[in-house]
């Protein structure tokens, strides 16, 4: 058994919705780290590094043997790798149990995540349009400053039938918005729709993209949205305020607010942009 079907059965133990594709990728384009006996995996974690720091996600422990500082002790071998490497800041998205953990450890929480959920749709779907007019590579170069990690990453996500992405171009073909999701889930009415990465030009062009997403899925649907705790200006913060209605308008409602917590330096500035407003949907990065 490989390290990622390990952990995607260890995850399904926890019942997180990530799929053993996502598990693959990751597990492929992350440093895994674990605290393991007589080999077996008790707690892990993934350290993903991009050119503006490093996304710490997948942190689980195995329920078996839960309250024995396994989840802290994981995170510091994650952290110390990122520091001795120099792939700094570290950021992650926690659960609210865990924030206190992430705290003791010298994160700082510099923003929120919020979620947004849709009920599933009986509505017939429309298929007849290509899933993506772009490549992984013309997203990086434009909106990830050429990263070839997340280029690899978000290639993964593409590439599987079962997931969607779609993009919007400008009239001398420059892209001017996208959104990719990943089908979470096992049977049809347990599966869901988490969309995300979402970047746009503006809240508007954003909620395009979505329509054309609902429009091919009956699935029920959750997004996540960046919000910074740091000083923007005020076209920053009106657009996140429109982005979150555009959502509203189109069934989507507030569930969960989820900690955005920072190790080391600032948040990075990409992050304040106004047009990345979502993350990537496994790590939150």
């Amino acid at each position: 058994m490989s390290k990622a079907e390990y952990l995607h059965k260890l995850s399904e133990k926890l019942e997180w919705p990530h799929t053993l594709n996502e598990w693959e990728i990751m597990c492929q384009n992350s440093t895994v780290f674990t605290v393991s006996q007589n080999d077996r995996v008790q707690a892990s974690a993934l350290l993903t590094h991009y050119k503006i720091g490093s996304s710490l996600g997948m942190v689980l422990v195995d329920p078996n043997f839960g309250r024995q500082g396994l989840g802290t002790r994981v995170t510091l071998q994650a952290l110390s790798s990122a520091l001795q490497t120099d792939h700094m800041p570290v950021f992650l998205t926690s659960s609210h149990e865990a924030k206190g953990l992430y705290q003791k450890i010298g994160f700082n929480q510099a923003g929120s995540v919020v979620v947004l959920d849709r009920s599933s749709d009986t509505k017939e779907m429309n298929t007849s349009e290509n899933n993506i007019t772009c490549s992984a590579r013309e997203i990086a170069e434009k909106y990830y400053d050429g990263c070839l990690q997340r280029e690899i990453i978000l290639e993964g996500f593409i590439s599987d039938k079962n997931n969607i992405t779609v993009c919007l171009r400008g009239n001398n073909g420059d892209i001017k918005a996208f959104a990719s999701s990943v089908r979470r889930g096992g049977s049809d009415n347990k599966a869901k729709l988490a969309i995300g990465p979402v970047v746009g030009e503006n809240p508007i062009l954003v909620g395009n993209l979505v329509d054309r997403l609902l429009a091919r899925t009956s699935l029920a649907t959750t997004a996540f949205l960046f919000q910074s705790f740091s000083d923007e200006d005020n076209a920053t913060k009106t657009a996140r305020t429109d982005l979150t209605q555009e959502f509203k308008k189109r069934g989507f409602e507030k569930t969960d607010e989820l900690p955005f917590m920072v190790y080391g330096n600032t948040i990075p500035k990409q992050f304040l942009s106004s047009r990345i407003v979502s993350p990537m949907t496994l790590a939150f990065s």
